[in-house]
This record gives structure tokens, sequence and C-alpha cells, in this order.
């Protein structure tokens, strides 16, 4: 199961960004990185920052609604939350690796039409301010109708909840607080 690392402001000191980045790296591997940053107005510089540390790693980098700032600072891709789903066929045309956030069976059959290259399907566990969760079971039913790599998001915040996810058929995983360890150690 590939493994998203999120991040949010609320879990790294803001003078160790890269520190706890390089530490979050070296620990679990994610093979995606997400700069979610919703709320700083210096979100520009802080991408490029994140940009030049995360060439020094295998993974693909990802900005959180920002797709043209992702396609002139080079990132591989974009994370598109709900709010953004409308734009996912200009960031497919404008080169970029597509996201698109999901909470239902319909939402996730438009984003696919639309053009998005990974799903995420929310909230699977219990997560503050997110919703009733939809659970394991639901990820394995609605697995065999989405056309589109799906991820889990939302609860995961240790090997317990990644266990149960192991046999759901998910590709990968996708986690703020998962990762947030790493943030808070350095």
């Amino acid at each position: 199961m590939k493994k998203y690392l999120i991040t949010d402001p609320s879990c790294y000191p803001r003078a160790g960004f890269e520190r706890a980045l390089a530490a979050a790296y070296a620990r679990h591997h994610p093979h995606y990185i997400c700069l979610r940053d919703k709320a700083n107005p210096r979100y520009k510089p802080l991408a490029k920052r994140f940009l030049c540390l995360s060439k020094r790693f295998r993974t693909r980098t990802i900005l959180h609604d920002h797709w043209r700032l992702a396609k002139r600072l080079g990132a591989d891709g974009v994370h598109l939350s709900s709010a953004h789903a409308c734009e996912i066929a200009r960031a497919k045309q404008a080169g970029l690796f597509v996201i698109a956030s999901c909470h239902s069976e319909a939402e996730a059959a438009t984003r696919v039409r639309k053009g998005a290259d990974l799903i995420t399907l929310s909230p699977v566990f219990a997560t503050p301010h997110k919703g009733a969760a939809i659970g394991v079971q639901a990820i394995k039913s609605l697995k065999p109708t989405i056309r589109a790599k799906t991820v889990a998001l939302g609860g995961i915040v240790g090997e317990e909840e990644r266990f149960l996810l192991a046999d759901s058929g998910i590709y990968a995983f996708a986690s703020i607080r998962y990762f947030t360890k790493d943030f808070r150690a350095v």
C-alpha cells in the first residue's frame, strides 16, 4: 500500500519545517507528499522551499489546491479539494498529476470522469470536524465500482488503521496525523 503524506501547519514548527519534513521522509519513505497550508499568505515561498527540499527524495510532490502555482513551480501535481474539483480538467491540461477529494461514490465517479489520476475517499475512520466515518467496509464495497486508484483518507493515525486497510484493496492511504509524530519530534 502506497503512502501519501499530507502536511499541515499545526503539525510542524515553522522554523523547523525542512528538518521536520526530512525526518518524515527518512522514517516513512512516502510515495506522495502534499504541501497543505490553507491559510498561509506566504504559501508560494513555502512551496518553493518544499519543492527544493523534495528534489532530494524520490516521491511525487503535490501542492494543495494551487494548480497554477504547481505548474509554475514544477510540482508533479495538485490535490484538489471538493471546493476546487471543477478545476480538474484545467489542471490535467496543464500536464499535472491530479488527486481529487471525494466523499461518496457519486463524487468519485464525477472526479474520475473529469480526469483525476487518484481520488481520496474520506473520512474512512473518525477524524475531528470531518463528519461520520465511512469505514473500511465502505471502501471494500465501493472499490469495484470506482475506476481510479483510490486513497483512504481520514483518521489514519497509526499501524492499527493501516492493518485494517491492508485487505481492502485500497491503492494508498493518506494522512496528516500518521506523520505528525515526525513533525513534532524535530
